[in-house]
């Protein structure tokens, strides 16, 4: 469940270890605020450390709907945008899958149509952790 209510004092991005598998559920929750700078890092961790759970799902797809103002220009949206959806892809199959699938139907934001499509087919020709055949990994991109 997304948390709700003014928890930016009990948990602020500077004093948690990103790293630690037990922010996994406060890090939800701080992708979605707007009061720091550290969402395309909160977006990493979710592509490469915390992917094992589906509902990871519905907070990366609510991340894609509230951009941050500061993310707001082309040169940083775009990136962010593109991570948020590799981080979709590196959940659980099939309901990432199908997340991208429904993300790329309903969506009228033409960048996150092409790239949910695209990451769709890398995640059914690959799987969810293969290389693209040119020794770059979404993981690492």
């Amino acid at each position: 469940e997304i948390m709700s209510g003014d928890w930016s004092s009990d948990v602020c991005s500077s004093d948690l270890n990103y790293f630690s598998m037990s922010n996994e559920n406060p890090m939800r929750s701080l992708l979605l605020e707007d009061f720091h700078n550290s969402h395309e890092d909160i977006v990493s961790l979710f592509q490469t450390l915390w992917n094992e759970s589906i509902e990871n799902i519905p907070v990366l797809l609510k991340a894609l709907e509230k951009v941050s103002s500061y993310l707001q220009d082309r040169n940083f949206r775009y990136p962010y945008i593109r991570n948020l959806v590799y981080a979709i892809g590196a959940q659980p199959q099939p309901e990432s899958i199908l997340a991208l699938e429904k993300l790329a139907s309903e969506t009228e934001d033409e960048v996150i149509k092409e790239l949910s499509l695209i990451q769709v087919e890398k995640r059914k020709l690959l799987g969810r952790w293969e290389s693209d055949g040119q020794g770059n990994s979404d993981s690492v991109k």
